[in-house]
C-alpha cells in the first residue's frame, strides 16, 4: 500500500486553445491524503455545505470560485485540510508561454535537427531560457499563427508561419542564432511525425500535457523533503491527455537513474522513484480529486490576478496561502510563464503579497 495518495486535478485547460483571453492561465493542484485525513475531510465538506448551501452533488471549483458563497465554500474547505496537516502541491502555468516553450521543443530536437545537440533535450536551463527570449521577441499574433498553424492540418500555412518565425527572431540579436539554427530542421520528419504521433492519440501539446514533467519533480522533492517513500498519484480523468501523461510518467520512471551534466556545472538527475503508480478517476468518486479541483480554481484565478494591486480575491485567499506555506515550503509552488509574470504568481500562491 501507499504512504500517501496525492489527488490532482487542473483548472482552466483549454487543450490548444492557449491563446484564451478569458482564461489566460492554466493550474494544477495536488492534495496528499491519507485515509485517515480523507475521513476527517467527509465532515469538514459536510460543513462547508450546510453553511454555504451548496446544493451541488460534487464539489466544482470552477463553478463555486465565481460566486461570494462558492469562495466561502472552498477557503473553509482548504482551511480545515491545513488544520489537519495536509500538503497542497500548487502549479501556475502562463498559458501563452506554452507556445514558445513548444518552439524550442520542435526546433531544437536533435531527432529533427542536427544543428542542436542531445543536451537540448534534456537541460531545462537551455531551454527555459530560449523560450524566455522567443516569448519577448515574437509578437503575440505571430506566436499565435504559428501556433494555430503548427496543431492544424495545412502543412503549407505551417511552413509559412515557420518562415515568419524565424525572420522575426532573425531580427532580434539575442535570437539570430537561434532562428539560424532553426534553419537546419528536418520540416519532413517533423511534420510527418507530429501528425502521425500526436492527433491521432489526442497527444498535442497542451498544458495539462506538459505541465506534467513539472508536476512529478514537485512531487518527488516533497517526497524526498517529508520522506514518503511510496506515493500514488490519483489524476482525475483526462481522456484526451491520459495516454501522453501516463507514457511520460513511464519514460521518467526509466530515466530516474540518469544524472546529466549542465552547461552551468551543476547536473539533472530524474528522480521518480517514490511515487510508485499514476492512475485516472471520476472526481464524484474521491473526495480528493474534488478538493484538488477547487484548489486548482483558486490557483488559476489568484495567479490571473496577481499582477492586479489589491486584487480582491489574493486578499481573500492571502492568509490560506501563507499557512500553506509554513507547512510546505517552496517546494509547494511552481510557476512557469515570463520572467515578469514568475514572480508575483510564485508571491501570489506563497501568501506573499
Amino acid at each position: 500500500m501507499s504512504d500517501i495518495t496525492v489527488y490532482v486535478d487542473e483548472s482552466g485547460s483549454t487543450g490548444l486553445q492557449v491563446f484564451d483571453p478569458a482564461q489566460p492561465v492554466y493550474a494544477t493542484a495536488g492534495v496528499w491524503l491519507t485515509p485517515a485525513n480523507e475521513a476527517t475531510l467527509i465532515d469538514a465538506v459536510a460543513e462547508a455545505r450546510r453553511l454555504y448551501n451548496v446544493q451541488m452533488p460534487e464539489l466544482k471549483g470552477k463553478r463555486l470560485i465565481k460566486s461570494a458563497k462558492g469562495r466561502k465554500a472552498i477557503l473553509y474547505v482548504l482551511t480545515a485540510c491545513l488544520k489537519a496537516g495536509i500538503r497542497f502541491s500548487m502549479i501556475g502555468v502562463e498559458k501563452r508561454f506554452t507556445a514558445a516553450a513548444v518552439v524550442i521543443e520542435d526546433y531544437t530536437d536533435s531527432l529533427y535537427n542536427p544543428g542542436f545537440s542531445s543536451s537540448w533535450q534534456l537541460d531545462a536551463s537551455l531551454k527555459e531560457d530560449a523560450a524566455q527570449r522567443i516569448y519577448k521577441a515574437l509578437p503575440r499574433q505571430t506566436l499565435e499563427s504559428w501556433w494555430r498553424a503548427r496543431n492544424g492540418d495545412d502543412r503549407s500555412a505551417y511552413e509559412e508561419a515557420y518562415k515568419t518565425i524565424i525572420g522575426q527572431l532573425q531580427l532580434v540579436p539575442d535570437c539570430a542564432e537561434l532562428a539560424s539554427g532553426f534553419l537546419t530542421v528536418d520540416m519532413d520528419g517533423l511534420w510527418n511525425d507530429m501528425r502521425r504521433m500526436e492527433t491521432p492519440m489526442g497527444d498535442n501539446y497542451s498544458p495539462n500535457s506538459t505541465t506534467f514533467s513539472a508536476l512529478i519533480q514537485l512531487f518527488q522533492e516533497l517526497a524526498e523533503t517529508v520522506d514518503y517513500r511510496n506515493v500514488s498519484i490519483v489524476h482525475d480523468e483526462q481522456l484526451q491527455a491520459e495516454s501522453a501523461i501516463t507514457r511520460f510518467h513511464n519514460v521518467l520512471r526509466d530515466a530516474s537513474h540518469y544524472e546529466i551534466d549542465l552547461q552551468n556545472g551543476n547536473k539533472m538527475r530524474f528522480p521518480t522513484d517514490r511515487l510508485r503508480t499514476v492512475e485516472f478517476k471520476q472526481s464524484e468518486q474521491k473526495l480528493g480529486l474534488q478538493i484538488a479541483d477547487c484548489l486548482a480554481a483558486v490557483v488559476r484565478v489568484c495567479t490571473e490576478t496577481c499582477t492586479v494591486p489589491h486584487a480582491s480575491i489574493l486578499r481573500q485567499f492571502r492568509p490560506l496561502f501563507q499557512e500553506a506555506y509554513k507547512i510546505t515550503g517552496p517546494n509547494s509552488i511552481f510557476v512557469i510563464g515570463p520572467l515578469d509574470w514568475q514572480p508575483f504568481a510564485f508571491r501570489a500562491l506563497a501568501g506573499l503579497t
